[in-house]
């Protein structure tokens, strides 16, 4: 009886989008309604395994056989389309009969910068019991205690139930008779929030992070390569990977003479990333003496990988799991990529040389990471945080040993959309500019240096600006042509049973 018609502004929607539909009533007979509403929907859900406490969570036999339940509805706007606003205002009928036809009835919503997730869930009636079907049966999401009224998060899928962020149209038929069912239907969407936390003066500054890495120089120096054959011969997993990055490479056993040079990752100060876009780093080899007083004039990048890891965090009541994604960006063996000491330049107390922009060129290029990975963010019970781990190998001349080192960032991932505060101007997508580079304190081992540059002449400086400053800031912001946005592809579960997410 119901059939919605839904034209949207654009395949991925963003805030402050204004979204225009119609929703169409086809009667085959006589009918008294209520009401048709359409309502704007964002769910946050999320299924945990209850575990008792003191038992193992990765043991099966251990687990409850139950699972927490929890949903917050972070997008809650309702329109009612019937009656019109003129006969709601004048008349005291509240139900209405229709005769046989098919009628179209128009709606709008603007898409908001924030949630406003424990008022939605009072207006929804969120603080009853919701009962739900999950893996292990017939269940009921208790009521959340815990809301976050901050931006609006990511569509997510990917992970099951455990946990998925939805977003969807809904028109409901509200019948006058008890007895009779309302008729409804769904039509989701997939959302892209703006990046309204983007620090603007923060793509004028350059940070970076350095690690020192010894090499072998002398050919009849023999030894072993500890680091290779610590990295081929042992597989790590998610937490090893990250604990071997910030505590540094393994140690050097060459037997013949070696030197330690810095291996240096540039990198915007705020390290904001934008899928299908370039990484935004310059990679560096940096001396701690003249060049003339090394063994060895050039030394060769072998190996290079990038890999990002993604963490998300799931609370169900007073239970929460992790989740952990590992994707690899590049992996690179055999490079052989000289870094000429000669083209070293003084910095401060330092020399350093850019290793090859053309061929980082077109690493960077071939890098990037896919539509489909989701921004960083936080909600009521969600979030998604990002570790970004660079692995080089170097070595002193063709068939020497190759000594890796291993930089760990921490990058916030992006949308790509700046903010607007005008519907007809969607938000833009910006490119950092570049800050000049100069050498900050360094930090004390064995943890990686990690600096952040000053700003250029002219930059503002002091303390990061409020979440309230950054909005007007950008809103004020000259925008350049549109450009396309992404698809932001969704895995299939998105767009399946929606009806338990409502």
């Amino acid at each position: 009886m119901v059939d919605t018609n839904i034209v949207l502004n654009k395949g991925t929607l963003t805030n402050n989008d204004v979204v225009k539909g119609k929703v169409h009533l086809n009667l085959r007979s006589e009918a008294t309604l209520k009401a048709i509403t359409v309502k704007m929907e964002g769910v946050a859900r999320t299924v945990v395994p209850m575990v008792p406490p003191g038992a193992d969570p990765n043991n099966h036999k251990e687990r409850s056989k139950k699972d927490a339940i929890e949903v917050h509805k972070v997008l809650y706007q309702v329109a009612t389309v019937f009656p019109p606003p003129d006969v709601r205002k004048n008349s005291t009928q509240n139900q209405f009969t229709l005769p046989a036809g098919s009628y179209s009835y128009d709606f709008e919503f603007r898409i908001p910068i924030k949630g406003e997730c424990m008022r939605s869930g009072t207006m929804s009636g969120g603080t009853l019991p919701q009962v739900m079907f999950n893996a292990s049966g017939l269940d009921y999401a208790r009521s959340a205690t815990n809301h976050i009224n901050g931006p609006l998060p990511p569509s997510l899928s990917g992970l099951g139930e455990l946990a998925s962020v939805k977003y969807f149209f809904k028109a409901t038929v509200v019948r006058a008779s008890f007895f009779k069912a309302n008729s409804r239907d769904l039509h989701p969407f997939v959302f892209l929030p703006m990046d309204v936390h983007a620090n603007p003066n923060a793509a004028n500054r350059i940070g970076f992070v350095r690690r020192d890495v010894t090499i072998g120089v002398d050919p009849m120096g023999g030894g072993t390569n500890s680091s290779a054959s610590a990295a081929k011969g042992k597989k790590r997993g998610f937490l090893g990977t990250l604990s071997s990055a910030l505590t540094g490479s393994s140690p050097n056993t060459y037997r013949g003479r070696t030197m330690t040079i810095s291996f240096e990752v540039r990198h915007p100060q705020d390290l904001g990333i934008v899928p299908v876009s370039p990484l935004p780093f310059e990679f560096y080899v940096m001396l701690s003496n003249p060049p003339n007083t090394y063994p060895v004039n050039s030394v060769l990048l072998d190996e290079l990988s990038m890999v990002l890891y993604a963490t998300t965090d799931a609370r169900a009541q007073e239970h929460n799991t992790q989740s952990h994604l590992r994707l690899e960006l590049y992996s690179g063996k055999s490079l052989q990529i000289p870094v000429e000491f000669a083209n070293a330049n003084p910095i401060q107390n330092r020399f350093g040389v850019q290793v090859s922009p053309k061929h980082m060129h077109s690493i960077l290029q071939s890098s990037q990471i896919p539509d489909y990975v989701p921004p960083s963010f936080t909600t009521c019970n969600i979030s998604r945080a990002y570790a970004l781990e660079i692995v080089a190998g170097f070595s002193a001349y063709p068939g020497a040993p190759t000594e890796h080192v291993s930089i760990m960032l921490e990058p916030e991932i992006r949308s790509g959309i700046r903010y607007s505060n005008d519907p007809q101007q969607p938000g833009q997508i910006g490119k950092p500019s570049k800050g000049e580079y100069t050498e900050a304190t360094p930090q004390a081992p064995p943890l990686p240096e990690k600096h952040h540059m000053p700003p250029q002449p002219g930059a503002e400086q002091g303390e990061l600006p409020s979440y309230e400053s950054v909005i007007n800031e950008q809103a004020n912001a000259s925008h350049g042509p549109e450009q396309e946005r992404r698809q932001f592809g969704q895995s299939k579960d998105y767009f399946e049973n929606m009806d338990k997410d409502d």
